[in-house]
């Protein structure tokens, strides 16, 4: 282990950057996902889930000893345009949720809604990525055919 592999793992909750994407790309391996990784070796990776046709993204990001898992939306809108209905409405279902909330993101490019959780990153599995498709990607799916019922998007 190198001088700045030990120096991770003390910022990063006793896991270097390299245990965190050696762990997620074995996950990836077991699941049959694609798997991206931050080009400036930062703990975070991107799951490719195809899903209809469509592919989406879960997003892991390694913070201490913890792991957040963001799922994003595949509809986009301008910048501060989200449809309030529809961020109220998502609002009110974080209150009933246990495991996941909704959220909304604001870029300079464009807005989007997401659903995110989180887990510990000693318990990290390809479990829990299964969990996290099944629960945070479907929930997108779902979102962006509502988007697309209610002629929010095409």
């Amino acid at each position: 282990m190198s001088f700045f592999d030990k120096i991770a793992e003390l910022i990063n909750g006793g896991e270097s950057s390299g245990s965190f994407h050696s762990r997620m790309s074995t996950i990836a391996q077991q699941l049959g996902l694609e798997i991206h990784f931050d080009e400036d070796g930062d703990p975070v990776c991107t799951f490719v889930v195809e899903f209809q046709g469509e592919s989406y993204f879960l997003i892991a990001m390694q913070r201490g000893d913890k792991v957040l898992l963001s799922a994003c939306s595949n509809i986009k809108f301008p910048p501060g345009c989200l449809p309030r209905d529809v961020a109220a409405y998502l609002a009110e279902q974080n209150r009933s949720l246990e495991k996941c909330d909704y959220d909304a993101m604001e870029t300079r490019k464009n807005s989007y809604f997401t659903a995110k959780a989180a887990a510990r990153f000693s318990a990290m599995s390809a479990e829990i990525i299964r969990w996290a498709i099944d629960e945070l990607v479907l929930r997108m799916a779902a979102l962006d055919t509502l988007l697309v019922r209610k002629g929010y998007a095409n």
